[in-house]
């Protein structure tokens, strides 16, 4: 990791309304790939299956995910 990423502070992201002015260091909006994403993992998880997943099970689904997002954004 270079130095700027080092001392750059990862910033969360801000999924609903507006980020405050004295936030905007801190929050940020979700880029288009984290919301299309996020809108695949909804939609094809159920709150119970969702629930029931280890922490790999999760970060492999979620993995899984990213691939399937990235290549259907590079497709369009």
């Amino acid at each position: 990791m270079d130095k700027k990423m080092k001392n750059k502070k990862e910033k969360s992201v801000c999924w609903l309304g507006v980020i405050p002015e004295d936030m905007k260091d801190e929050l940020r909006y979700p880029t288009e790939e984290e919301i299309e994403i996020a809108l695949y993992e909804a939609e094809n998880l159920t709150q119970e299956e969702y629930d029931s997943m280890s922490e790999k099970e999760l970060e492999d689904f979620h993995e899984k995910a990213k691939k399937i997002v990235k290549e259907k954004m590079n497709d369009s």
